[in-house]
Order: structure tokens, then C-alpha cells, then sequence
């Protein structure tokens, strides 16, 4: 078999179509025209072209030189003109002649068609499902199947997603899609069997970087042969698919051509060789080298990572014969990744303290030593942009055709902040992923972790991403929230190549996860786990910071292409603080009703510090914080106690009120001395939450911040009937007077009568007690099915 890279640029192509070289004022390739024949014949090509747009001079310059190994080829662009789509056909075995007719008749597709046909010139669509101009739709790509006959099917600029998609649906054609788009648009087809095309692969090289990793085979000993070949639609197309990070090194070459070949001179600094010493594959002189090593001396010596990474990066560019390009420009890649880092890691070291010294002059200047990390970052962003464009574009045109994808299972990624705390979205995130992954599905949970954080109760579906900081959450003292490193975790959630993306947290990962979907064309699920908004009026009692979360509360959610929410309470709510209520649904919750059921003898279950133990049991779970309205708890059980004396509270959970709530329920202020009546348990694992969910008679969650109280459904699923608030989620657990009761308001008086009918249910009306008990049991089981809950989330397991 005979290779051929079709597709070429070289000096002569001079219009580019990055925005980012346009503003440059550069041209689309600096690469001479005999590096590209020497190029491509060391990269195993036996036969060379170059297909510069609409311009031949470079391709007749080696026609001239090497005329036995060397095709003639022009990019030609062309439009509909209908609507000024842009579109580029490569041509070969031209002449001078036809060129000039080519150039002439391509400002309409349909001529330059004809006359392709008439001529017999052999030619491929290129890159057919990119838009050039912004302007491709399905009607374009329908009309260039009619159209034409021969398509690029690998272009090694474009990802391997867009060309494997765009091959197997051309590759799925038949005649009655043919002769259901002529009847459409009224095109005549290129050739009497058009649903049969034949196709083409070249790298698409602008940067000398990848030419001959992407190539076109057929038999043949000549260069007319292996021209006849493309023709007969017998040839095929093989290698490289691109890459975003590649891609941005590409622009990156050109605009380095440029510039050298701006200015003609040399910078005599190590930083300005950056770029030289990347594409040139050479190694540091002497006195570079001796200067690194003084820069990472004294990095070591002052601990600075911005000078540490600096020195990584350019060490790791020393001469690497036995790599491939592209193994070469992963590893700087990931040098560059830590060299972004350490820009974002100086701005987020004084970020905080600048904040709390109000040091606004030291803060624009942190600030601004973090921008060289964002255009370190933009390059890459765009690329990643550009390689993804029209991502749905394809999907939709087979439906349309009813032509159906190879079926695979549907990839997902689920971004979480909060992994292994012991709170109600940890739990249901780690039991969702646990139940994905033993079905077989493709989905990973996503979050950043230290390595004693990964425990057995972690799903070993997880993509750990690698973080550059972390910082304490304010008034959560215990979490340590991760911002990711930028560039490194990108490429992991590229490499994946994702479908869905859910988001089940507003935080660093969550915007991380976000800019991915927007970027990729993904589609985005964004769950509501916690109110922060009315979180931070109980907290913080600061109107202004409650707007500021307002504010981005809104512009975060508004962002999704659907919103779960875990209760109609909170689909209101979100609707009245102007969030999208049309992409609105409903979170389902599951319980494993094996691990969370009643048992038998369960008072013999109470904790050994309690005295008095056959009083009536109180229990609270979950965070012992302020805005959990534990304050109101505590009075209310004191009130009681004056009646009650036997009443027990176990309070289990950890957080920032914990010293408070002791000293008002212990304190020695108080008028009855409760240590023998209250326990506090501390943080309990949840395998033994069944155990105080059994042992009490009573849940008491008074909270009004909840969205939805995953330990109401553990209580209940335990039997236990439960109190709850008459604002937030958990009320819409409960069924009133059947499995528990709805505090009226938030006023003391209201909830010391609540639980005092409680109370006197327990000790005089044990039957309905018992029923009640039993009730909350079988509410429960109705929320046990997990797949179910899974399914309604994550959709069908093959798309």
C-alpha cells in the first residue's frame, strides 16, 4: 500500500482562521515547502502534496523539483450561495489551467462541483462538519452527501470524536436516504451509487509538527495510480487524530514563526527561548543551563514554586529523539499545567488575608501576578473550544436521517466537592455512584481528595482530580475545600470524553465542571443540595453576603441545561429567586432499607451514658450549627424537662455550635440539672445511625435550612416517627400525624406543645404510637429502590 498525506499547508497558505493568529496579523503556516517533502517522506509518505488555500505556488515548487514523488494539490474555498457557507474541497492531479478555472468558479459550490465532475479531478470534502464561518447546519452537510462523493474522513486537526462520527454516519448511507434528500433539495447526486463514498485522511499540518501522522493508502506504484484509486473511491484513510493541547501548540508554533520571522533576531533570555527550545527540539547551551540550575537553587533555598515550576519546564525540554511529538508535548504540557498553578497559587495564598486587611492595592497587585497563569490557560481553553465545535451537530443529522450510532454506554462524570464527610449529599452521591458502578454504567464520581481521604466507603468509580489548594470553609470548620489544578484536570475530564456532566456543587469543582460542559458542548445537570443563601442569613446575619451567594446562586444555576431539586418546597423557592423553572425536576431519593430498618429490643440500644432510661428519647443527627436551629431545640427541651424529668435528648453530629448547645443544655444556669438526661455523641458513622434511630422514640429536626434531610428518611426507614420544621425540605417527608408531625412555625410555644402531644402519644396512646412507627417504615421502603432513583438521574445506560 502506497500512504500519502493530502492534506499540507505551507508558507503560501496565508489566511488564517484562529482569531487569535488573525489579530497576530499572521499568516496561517510559516513552514517551507521542502520541509514539509522531507517531512513527510521521513514520516514513511510515498508519495507528497501540499494543499495550501487556493494558492499552488508551493506545491509547484516541489512539482518542480521532485516531479516523480510529488501530487499537485490546492484547499479550495468554496460557498453556498445561498447563505455564504463556507466550505474547503481539496483537489489534486490539477494543472495550471484548472486552477485557474477552480479559482474562478468556487465562489459557488455548485460550479466548482461541475466542474470537478467534468474534469474527473480527483477531491475530498475537508473536515466537512467543522464550520469555517459559523454558518454550518444539517441542511450543508445533507447537501454535500448529494453533493459529493469522496470525504476526509481522518483530518488530524480535528478530534478523534468528530472524525470517527462523521466516518461511521457517511459509512451508514443507502439508497433510500439518497433519494429522500434529492427529494429535498432537488440536487442531482455526484454518482449513480452516491450513498457509497470514499475517503481521504491528512494531518491538516499548519506547524510542521504532524505532517505524515495522518495519511491516505491505496494500491498503487504511481502517483496517477494512487489518484485513479481516490477517484474509484478505494482508498482509505489511517493515523493521527488530533488533540486540543496539540492543537494550541500548533497555534503556538505559528505565531513563534512569526515572530522570529517578524523581528529576524534571537532574545538572549532564558524565558523568551521558552518557545524556541519546545519546537526546535534542542537542548540548553552552556550558559542556559548554568542559569537554570542557579534558578532552581535558589527556589529550593527561598521555596518558590513559581521559579521551581518555571525551572521543571524548561528543564523537561532538553532533546527527547526516542519521543513522539506528541509524547513530548503531553510532558510539557503538564509542566506548563504546574507553571499555571503556581501563577493561581500566589493570588489564592494572600487572597484571604488581603480580603480580611481590606488591602485593596495589594490585592489588584496579587491579582495581576496571576494573569500570565490565565493566558498560560487561554490558549488551551480555546483550542479545546475549536475541537469540539458542532459536537451536536452530527447527532441531530442521524436522527433526522434515522440512521442509528453504534450503540455505547453513555459516559458520565459527577462533580462533588463533598465526598467523605458525613452529610446527606456525601452519602447519596457515594450510593448512587456505588449502585452506577455495579450496574455496569460508565459513570465516575469526581472529586479531589488526599490519599488517607479514598477509605472503603469511597466508590471505586472516582476520578480523583489533582488540586493545587485548599482552604478551610468558613464556618465549616471541618472541610477543606479543593481548587483543582486547571489544566491537569481539564485533560482528565477531555480524555474521558464525556456525555453528561452532573454538578453537585457550587463550589471550585463545580465551576471547574461547568467551564468543561461549556467548552465541550456537554450537556449539564445541576443538583440543588444546599441552601447557602438562606444557609448564610442564619450564620452570618450579614444582608450583604447573603446577596452576594444570592447573585451567584443565580447566575450558577441558570447555567444548566436541568436543575434537580429535592422538593417542590424548593422548586417554589428557586422559582421565586428567578431561576429557570422550566428546566426544573424533581431529585429522587433512595434508602438501603437493609442497613436502616427497626429492631428488636431496641431501647437496650440506648447510649450507656444515659440515666435515665426509661424516660422518652429525643434524638437530633446531622450538623451541630446555628443554622440548624438547635438553639431552639434546647430551650424547648428545657421548657419540657420541667415537666418531664425522665425526658432524654441524645444529640449526635459535630460542628461550631456544639460548645454552645452544651453550655445552654448543660450550664449550671439552668434551673434543672440535665447531664444525666442529654448525650452528646459526637460524629457517628453511619452504619451506627441505626442503632440511635432504633433506641430513640422520637426525631426532632428543627432546622428550617434543609432541602431535603436525608436522616428523616433514615429515621423513618427505622421506624422512627420524626418532628420536623414547617419551612425546607423535610417536611415533604413526613406525612402529618402518620409518620411524624409539622411543627406550625418557629416559635418556642409551638414546638413545646408539638412534642408534649408526642410525648403523651408515647406514654398513653402506645397503639397509635406503634402505627405511627410502622407507617414511617413502610413510607420508606417506597424510596428504597436505588436503580430506580439512578435511572430517572443518569437516563438509559446506552445511547
Amino acid at each position: 500500500m502506497s500512504k500519502a498525506d493530502l492534506h499540507c499547508h505551507s508558507i503560501y497558505s496565508e489566511h488564517p482562521s484562529d482569531w487569535f493568529l488573525q489579530r497576530l496579523g499572521a499568516k496561517e503556516s510559516y513552514t517551507n515547502p521542502i520541509t514539509v517533502y522531507h517531512a513527510a517522506l521521513d514520516a514513511g509518505m510515498d508519495f507528497v502534496t501540499i494543499t495550501d488555500h487556493n494558492k499552488i505556488d508551493g506545491v509547484y515548487l516541489l512539482k518542480d523539483k521532485f516531479p516523480g514523488k510529488v501530487i499537485t494539490g490546492v484547499e479550495s474555498t468554496t460557498y453556498f450561495p445561498e447563505d455564504n457557507c463556507k466550505i474547503h474541497i481539496l483537489i489534486y492531479g490539477l494543472d495550471d489551467i484548472q486552477f485557474e478555472v477552480i479559482n474562478h468558479v468556487r465562489k459557488d459550490i455548485y460550479e466548482l462541483r461541475d466542474y470537478l465532475k467534468q474534469e474527473n479531478l480527483a477531491h475530498s470534502v475537508a473536515h466537512a462538519s467543522y464550520s469555517i464561518n459559523g454558518k454550518l447546519n444539517q441542511t450543508h452537510l445533507e447537501k454535500l452527501i448529494l453533493l459529493f462523493d469522496h470525504f476526509e474522513a481522518i483530518n488530524g486537526g480535528r478530534s478523534k470524536h468528530n472524525n470517527l462520527s462523521w466516518n461511521n454516519l457517511l459509512q451508514q448511507l443507502n439508497p433510500d436516504i439518497i433519494q429522500k434528500l434529492y427529494n429535498l433539495y432537488r440536487i442531482e447526486p455526484m454518482s449513480e451509487n452516491a450513498w457509497i463514498k470514499g475517503f481521504t485522511g491528512g494531518s491538516d499540518d499548519h506547524g510542521a509538527l504532524f505532517i505524515g501522522n495522518t495519511w491516505t493508502s491505496a494500491k498503487a506504484i504511481t502517483g496517477e495510480d494512487f489518484l485513479r484509486k481516490i477517484r474509484e473511491k478505494e482508498s482509505l484513510a489511517e493515523g493521527r487524530h488530533n488533540s486540543y493541547h496539540a492543537l494550541a501548540f500548533t497555534v503556538y508554533k505559528i505565531a513563534w514563526d512569526f515572530s522570529r520571522q517578524k523581528t529576524g533576531t534571537r532574545k538572549d533570555t532564558i524565558i523568551s527561548k521558552l518557545t524556541e527550545h519546545i519546537f526546535d527540539n534542542r537542548g540548553l547551551e552552556l550558559k542556559d543551563r548554568i542559569r537554570l540550575r542557579s534558578m532552581k537553587s535558589m527556589a529550593d533555598i527561598k521555596g518558590d514554586t513559581l521559579k521551581r515550576s518555571m525551572s521543571d519546564l524548561i528543564e523537561t525540554l532538553k532533546p527527547m529523539p526516542s519521543v513522539t511529538t506528541d509524547q513530548r508535548l503531553d510532558l510539557i504540557y503538564s509542566k506548563i499545567s504546574q507553571l499555571a498553578d503556581a501563577y493561581f497559587m500566589v493570588f489564592l495564598d494572600s487572597l484571604e488575608d488581603d480580603i480580611k486587611e481590606m488591602n485593596l492595592i495589594k490585592l489588584v497587585r496579587n491579582i495581576s501576578s496571576s494573569l500570565p497563569g490565565i493566558f498560560l490557560l487561554l490558549p488551551f481553553f480555546s483550542s479545546l473550544k475549536h475541537i469540539h465545535q458542532n459536537r451536536t451537530l452530527l447527532s441531530e443529522m442521524r436522527m433526522s436521517l434515522e440512521i442509528e450510532s453504534e450503540p455505547r454506554k453513555q459516559r458520565i462524570l459527577w462533580f462533588t466537592d463533598t465526598l467523605n464527610d458525613l452529610n446527606g449529599v456525601s452519602v447519596t452521591i457515594k450510593r448512587m455512584g456505588q449502585v452506577a458502578f455495579e450496574e455496569g454504567r460508565e459513570t465516575m464520581i469526581v472529586a479531589s481528595l488526599d490519599d488517607d481521604q479514598i477509605t472503603d466507603e469511597i466508590p471505586q468509580n472516582l476520578m480523583n482530580l489533582p488540586y493545587m489548594y485548599r482552604f478551610p470553609l468558613p464556618f465549616y470548620e471541618n472541610y477543606r475545600i479543593k481548587v483543582p489544578s486547571i489544566l491537569n484536570s481539564i485533560k482528565m475530564i477531555q480524555d474521558y470524553e464525556p456525555d453528561k456532566i452532573i454538578i453537585s456543587t457550587p463550589g471550585p469543582l463545580g465551576l471547574l465542571a461547568l467551564l468543561a460542559a461549556k467548552i465541550m458542548q456537554i450537556e449539564c445537570i445541576g443538583i440543588y443540595h444546599t441552601d447557602f443563601t438562606y444557609e448564610a442569613e442564619h450564620i452570618i446575619e450579614d444582608e450583604s453576603a447573603r446577596n452576594m451567594i444570592l447573585s451567584f446562586e443565580h447566575w450558577f444555576y441558570n447555567q444548566m441545561d436541568e436543575i434537580r431539586v429535592p422538593t417542590h418546597e424548593y422548586e417554589h423557592i428557586l422559582k421565586q429567586r428567578g431561576i429557570h423553572a422550566d428546566r426544573m425536576q424533581l431529585l429522587k431519593r433512595g434508602i438501603e432499607t437493609e442497613l436502616f430498618r427497626p429492631f428488636e429490643n431496641r431501647k437496650a440500644l440506648l447510649p450507656a451514658k444515659l440515666l435515665n432510661r426509661n424516660g422518652v428519647t429525643l434524638l437530633y443527627a446531622g450538623r451541630v450549627s446555628k443554622d440548624k436551629s438547635l438553639e431552639l431545640l434546647a430551650h424547648v427541651y428545657l421548657n419540657l424537662l420541667q415537666k418531664y424529668p425522665d425526658l432524654n435528648l441524645i444529640i449526635a453530629g459535630n460542628g461550631p455550635f456544639l460548645k454552645e448547645l452544651k453550655e445552654i443544655l448543660t450550664g449550671t444556669n439552668n434551673i434543672v440539672l440535665t447531664g444525666s438526661n442529654v448525650v452528646f455523641t459526637g460524629a457517628v458513622s453511619r452504619n451506627s445511625l441505626p442503632n440511635l434511630y432504633n433506641a430513640a422514640d422520637y426525631f426532632i429536626f428543627p432546622s428550617v435550612t434543609d432541602t431535603f434531610g436525608m436522616v428523616i428518611l433514615e429515621s423513618q426507614a427505622c421506624g422512627l416517627p420524626a418532628v420536623v420544621s414547617n419551612q425546607g425540605g423535610p417536611k415533604e417527608i413526613i406525612s402529618p400525624s402518620m409518620t411524624g408531625f409539622v411543627a406550625a412555625d418557629q416559635k418556642k410555644e409551638s414546638w413545646v406543645k408539638i412534642v408534649e402531644h408526642c410525648i403523651d402519644l408515647y406514654k398513653n396512646h402506645q397503639k397509635t404510637y406503634l402505627e405511627m412507627r410502622r407507617a414511617s417504615r413502610e413510607t420508606a421502603m417506597l424510596n428504597g429502590n436505588w436503580s430506580g432513583v439512578i435511572s430517572d438521574l443518569l437516563g438509559d445506560v446506552m445511547i
